[in-house]
């Protein structure tokens, strides 16, 4: 839903965006203009000129809001007042607004060299408060305002939902009102406390949806680590041949990705049973099952949740692997250093360990390197050059090339790894085949 925010008063607008246009509709500068005239009206200079002439505009008001911003925004409240009251309807006949100028502002005239300063702080010592015809002031302000809005919507047909304005005061009655919409019946009038109120619940939704988010599924919590979408460059120079070449990738969704690889509890509250690892322990990761078994797993716990709960793609596991916008380049995740962020063969004594006891990456997730290498949803796509070589091996014997495509990806390197806990290594076994050092993380799509 797109918004035409129109701001007649000095208050902070808010962030335009895509679904936001702020349209800027105060005249308040324009109306301290106005205002410096009246105060010359009737002066002359010492030869006769009157002083209006000699004037600077904003000598007189806006120089003084440079130096006295509260008592400025004095006189800002009082057109803001007046301002509403004109853009609801047409002022009656004879009507009039007084502006009071505070004794501040009096004092700062007197306080400056120059001849009009001297005389207009003078004229105000005698009378601080300016009457002001409100049929003049519609004229000045009020009908110039309406045709500029009217005019950026005759530009802009059909492309906004709503508009709003920046105070309340004006309704649906108001003559603007009126007048926008008989150029673009499209938009729907909001009044601002209403639009603010939905802003907030749409700022906290969207907040919500940024957090980690927990799950609980028979009494076991897990949690899901938010990940903003984003670029980064996938494979390495210095890897494998099947990590080349390196490509440029861009993820236009957020997703969320487990913080830690699942459990043995985690899988047995979804599933019942305990998983067929070699070594047992709750907070172990699973190992021992196979691509096939983890689509069960997962189709299970979405029924279990009413979320859609999948392996992560290749680029998702990498690039949550490597910090996603936070990265800091790391070799492995979370550090240049293995032995900080990782289970390997030259620390696990060849057995795996409980999740998170190393440091995590730069978005707080463990065990990405190291420990056990994870599943990921495709097939196993070699490199182009990899692929022609196995093409001309494969073409004497065709019935090979079906078995090769139903090899499955495996990242993150485990307990016995080393080289292939870097964040870009890659490896693969069949989809029911089930290894001892492999398990399992979550993706959950936004």
């Amino acid at each position: 839903m797109k918004t035409l925010y129109i701001q007649i008063t000095s208050s902070p607008a808010p962030e335009a965006s895509a679904d936001l246009v702020v349209y800027p509709a105060d005249m308040s500068n324009y109306f301290c203009n106005y205002l410096e005239y009246e105060f010359v009206d009737g002066l002359q200079m010492p030869d006769g000129t009157p002083c209006y002439k000699e004037m600077k505009p904003g000598s007189l008001l806006l120089a003084f809001a440079s130096e006295r911003e509260e008592a400025y925004q004095s006189i800002l409240r009082q057109w803001e007042n007046i301002q509403r009251d004109l853009l609801r309807e047409a002022p009656a006949p004879d009507t009039r607004y007084e502006v009071t100028l505070p004794k501040e502002y009096i004092k700062w005239l007197l306080s400056q060299e120059g001849y009009i300063y001297q005389k207009v702080g003078e004229k105000l010592v005698a009378n601080n408060i300016l009457s002001l015809s409100a049929e003049d002031l519609y004229e000045e302000f009020t009908v110039p305002c309406i045709h500029q809005l009217t005019d950026y919507l005759r530009k802009h047909p059909g492309e906004f939902d709503r508009f709003v304005f920046s105070e309340e005061g004006i309704k649906s009655s108001s003559r603007i009102v009126k007048a926008l919409h008989e150029v673009d019946g499209k938009p729907v009038f909001y009044r601002l406390l209403l639009w603010q109120q939905e802003e907030e619940e749409k700022q906290a939704n969207e907040n919500r949806i940024r957090s980690n988010q927990e799950f609980t599924v028979n009494g076991v919590s897990f949690t899901m680590i938010y990940v903003q979408a984003g670029s980064f460059y996938m494979g390495s120079k210095e890897g494998k041949e099947n990590e080349k070449p390196v490509r440029l990738v861009t993820l236009s969704r957020d997703f969320y990705i487990g913080q830690f690889p699942v459990t043995q509890k985690l899988w047995k509250a979804v599933m019942g049973s305990e998983a067929p690892c070699s070594v047992k322990g709750e907070n172990l990761p699973v190992t021992n099952i196979s691509w096939d078994e983890c689509q069960v797993f997962v189709h299970r716990l979405s029924e279990l949740t009413g979320k859609d709960f999948r392996l992560p793609t290749e680029a998702q596991w990498e690039y949550a692997a490597k910090g996603g916008v936070h990265s800091k380049g790391f070799k492995y995740a979370g550090s240049d250093n293995l032995d900080e962020v990782a289970w390997h063969h030259e620390n696990s004594k060849g057995t795996p360990h409980e999740v998170g006891m190393k440091k995590p990456n730069e978005l707080n997730i463990y065990d990405m390197s190291g420990n056990v290498s994870e599943w990921c949803a495709e097939p196993y796509q070699v490199s182009s050059n990899q692929m022609a070589n196995m093409i001309n091996i494969i073409q004497p014997n065709t019935l090979l090339l079906p078995l090769l495509l139903l090899n499955r990806v495996y990242r993150g390197g485990g307990y016995s790894s080393g080289y292939n806990c870097r964040t870009s290594a890659r490896d693969y076994w069949r989809s029911n085949g089930r290894l001892s050092s492999v398990g399992l993380r979550l993706v959950l799509a936004l």
